[in-house]
């Protein structure tokens, strides 16, 4: 084939000859075989590989220079069961491009054909050398060392060690890849800002009994707790202010307070509460207002009737201790 590619080629090497002395144009910079090797190429993609040698053969007569064109040569002579001569056109590509990993690929694979195993395995390891994330040749290595018995033979200990060394580095890149993907699609933790300080509630002087199901509201600067019951089922009918203290190292204080209407609310019943605060006009008559709160409770009365008490509380305003709250009640 590659007798009667010359004799093709031979009409084109005047034009060779004078591409490469200079006096011959060439449009992007096309080299004289390229059209050669594209004709190889689409041979070899049909699967024509007769006439891809042939057109590969031609190619080298114009580039003999060329190592990409030993490797595609390389590839054919396999498919054409003519493993020797694949070696041959590998180990050319192999001198021409050293530090190409594709170059001892195809030498890996021309020796895997001829079953030569030792020489397999040292040239995928070294292209996995070259490209540590060549898997294809990692497999490669893999295929050749579990073929025969060849390993346990003291003369190829060099070639086990080597071929160890670049599957362990290929092992622990891909493991470093794979931690590093993990990490990219870990979701990020939102940005906190200030770390909170608790402060610790006072243990000393008046404080709720502890207990659940209280009703609490916020009004004013305080927070409001009215009944709940303990854990041996206890109830509480009794309203707690909490007001925060700003002083370094007190969270604040409890007052325990005692509208004149509270049997209105059993500690048996449900209650809920809500804060309204709104503006009201200073009794002086000034331009300037007061804001005014009111804490409404809502509960049931023994008579299944709503009730609604609405106990003050909030700047300028009396507290529950010295102004009884109002109780309006409905059917």
């Amino acid at each position: 084939a590659c007798a009667s590619a010359a004799a093709t080629a031979e009409a084109a090497s005047g034009k060779a000859a004078a591409h490469r002395s200079g006096t011959l144009g060439s449009a992007g910079g096309d080299r004289p075989g390229d059209a050669a090797r594209l004709r190889g190429n689409v041979a070899f993609g049909a699967g024509h590989f007769d006439e891809a040698l042939a057109a590969y053969c031609e190619a080298l007569t114009l580039e003999p220079d060329n190592g990409l064109l030993y490797g595609n040569r390389s590839a054919a002579y396999l498919h054409l069961k003519r493993p020797a001569d694949a070696v041959a056109d590998a180990e050319k590509m192999v001198a021409l491009l050293p530090d190409a990993p594709k170059a001892y690929f195809r030498l890996a694979s021309a020796y895997e054909k001829s079953a030569d195993f030792p020489q397999a395995a040292a040239s995928f390891a070294r292209a996995l050398t070259l490209d540590v994330t060549n898997e294809p040749a990692a497999e490669g290595v893999r295929r050749a060392m579990a073929a025969g018995k060849w390993r346990k033979e003291a003369k190829h200990a060099k070639v086990v060690q080597t071929c160890t060394a670049a599957l362990a580095r290929n092992k622990a890149y891909a493991k470093a890849s794979s931690q590093k993907v993990t990490a990219a699609a870990a979701p990020v933790a939102p940005e906190l800002g200030p770390r909170i300080r608790w402060t610790p509630l006072p243990r000393d002087g008046a404080r709720p009994a502890k207990r659940g199901g209280a009703t609490m509201s916020a009004l004013g600067r305080s927070l409001w707790v009215l009944g709940g019951a303990d854990r041996g089922g206890k109830a509480y009918e009794d309203l707690w202010e909490f007001t925060p203290s700003e002083a370094e190292g007190s969270a604040g204080t409890w007052r325990q307070h005692t509208p004149a209407c509270a049997s209105l609310f059993p500690a048996s019943i449900n209650h809920a509460a809500v804060a309204l605060e709104a503006s009201h006009d200073a009794d002086d008559g000034a331009d300037a207002r007061d804001t005014r709160g009111e804490l409404i409770v809502f509960g049931e009365l023994a008579t299944e009737r709503l009730a609604c008490v609405r106990v003050l509380a909030a700047v300028g305003c009396p507290t529950p201790d010295s102004s009884p709250p109002r109780a309006v009640t409905s059917a």
